[in-house]
């Protein structure tokens, strides 16, 4: 059995050497690195690398994390995929934890693991919760799951979830695959921290609410596939992935009124897409 591990990167040079330090060169590993026009050592960084680990590297003019990340999962060989960011490491059993686990359930296509994340000189295990017969969309929206996680994925699997009008986007929520596996097949839920994450400064998180404003219509489909999924029960997620869907499609002047319930929900949408037009507005002076 052998993993990929997709990771995207851009001018994070020594995140991205302390996140090749962390890998095993003793596992079947297949690391594919998707440079999006990094103009730092990141070329150095691979070549430190390159004869103690089966790294393959892609460079692309600056086109967004979204193409990126789905160039390296495209060029993935491996027969399960991990995607990491260039800021997050393998704690040290992370890797071996993994193995084991998929060897353990050969017949499974989709697994979870919980992550560290460092803020500052804090430290927080955000871990799933212990459920047997779960999806990665019931996680979130019957057992109140929040916050970054690690998934694993069948590589094929990962495929056929990929958005398919990527190319268009700088952005593409990465909930978008999460919610397509969901809908296909249950997951494995592993109650252990495997990977450390820190948010860094000048991140994506910095400046998520511009980037989803710019490149809305990725989370028009994601929101309308999670308000009419039956992959999960939760009422009040429904209700949220509702006026989510209303905001976004007001970010991109298209308003969604498909259904009664969207209907409804159209003046808590509008009250939230209003809020986003001011903090996009103070964010500008």
């Amino acid at each position: 059995m052998k993993l990929s591990i997709c990771i995207p990167t851009y001018n994070r040079a020594s995140e991205l050497k302390q996140l090749l330090k962390s890998i095993s060169t003793e596992l079947s590993l297949d690391i594919v690195i998707c440079d999006d026009g990094s103009t730092d050592e990141t070329l150095d960084v691979i070549n430190e690398f390159k004869d103690s680990l089966c790294i393959n590297y892609f460079f692309q003019e600056n086109q967004g994390r979204s193409i990126a990340i789905t160039r390296a999962i495209y060029s993935a060989t491996g027969d399960y995929i991990i995607l990491m960011d260039s800021d997050d490491v393998f704690l040290s059993d992370g890797l071996k934890t993994i193995f084991n686990v998929i060897e353990n359930n050969l017949h499974k296509k989709s697994f979870i693991f919980g992550i560290l994340i460092k803020r500052g000189n804090d430290y927080v295990e955000n871990l799933p919760p212990k459920v047997r017969g779960a999806n990665l969309l019931s996680l979130r929206g019957d057992h109140s799951v929040v916050g970054d996680l690690k998934e694993v994925t069948e590589r094929n699997l990962l495929l056929e979830s990929i958005y398919p009008h990527y190319i268009k986007y700088r952005r593409v929520p990465t909930s978008w695959v999460w919610s397509c596996v969901a809908e296909k097949t249950d997951t494995v839920v592993v109650t252990k921290a495997i990977v450390m994450k820190e948010y860094l400064s000048g991140g994506m998180t910095d400046n998520i609410l511009l980037l989803k404003s710019l490149y809305p219509e990725p989370l028009v489909d994601l929101y309308r596939s999670l308000f009419k999924s039956r992959r999960y029960r939760s009422r009040v997620y429904r209700w949220r992935s509702a006026i989510l869907l209303v905001r976004y499609s007001l970010h991109a002047r298209s308003p969604e009124f498909s259904h009664p319930m969207l209907a409804i929900a159209f003046f808590p949408a509008v009250l939230v897409f209003f809020y986003d037009v001011y903090r996009l507005k103070k964010r500008e002076h």
